[in-house]
């Protein structure tokens, strides 16, 4: 009994903690720090940083194509954890043998990241209610992943969605920076 209760009051206090930080990282994220950063290098690291979950759940994390030149203002740390917040949601949807897409363009005057996943998809209600702060769908969730993935987004001008990847589901969830975070593309 004694090694059952301890399991539970350890689980729970891990639940806390990541209530806990992720509170802190939501009310700390008050200003960015932008900077130049070169975005195939971005999507790289978070590959890499995602790379041992996809492994564990026997997901693929591939990069679509993205020019080398292409480099844009933000600030690296928010929209690193803002994109892995984003990955680790597709990988939480997915099933063993699939695959996340992580994407990067320019599309008109914004840069546009993607992050698709092959899961069943998100129905029409719950794609705005997924940011909202505390609101999860996941058993042992936290509800503050997203919510952090939106404040990034309009922190830095800009904005977070998700939507149905297509009839048979898949989500697609978006970040998008506007032209005025943006200070070169080659």
């Amino acid at each position: 009994d004694h090694r059952k209760y301890t399991k539970v009051m350890v689980e729970e206090v891990d639940r806390l903690n990541r209530v806990v930080t992720g509170l802190l990282s939501y009310t700390k994220a008050e200003a960015p720090e932008p900077d130049v950063w070169p975005v195939p290098d971005i999507l790289e690291h978070v590959r890499t940083l995602a790379g041992s979950d996809g492994d564990t759940r026997g997901v693929t994390i591939e990069l679509e194509p993205v020019r080398e030149d292409l480099v844009w203002t933000f600030d690296r740390d928010m929209l690193i954890q803002a994109l892995l917040n984003l990955v680790m949601n597709a990988l939480e949807a997915s099933e063993y043998g699939q695959t996340v897409l992580l994407g990067a363009r320019v599309q008109g005057n914004s840069l546009l990241f993607t992050v698709t996943d092959q899961g069943p998809g998100i129905n029409e209600e719950e794609a705005d209610m997924v940011f909202t702060l505390f609101y999860t769908t996941r058993d042992g969730g936290t509800g503050l992943g997203l919510a952090l993935v939106r404040k990034t987004a309009e922190l830095h001008g800009g904005s977070a969605g998700v939507s149905r990847a297509g009839p048979d589901g898949g989500t697609v969830a978006t970040l998008e920076l506007p032209e005025d975070s943006k200070s070169q593309e080659n």
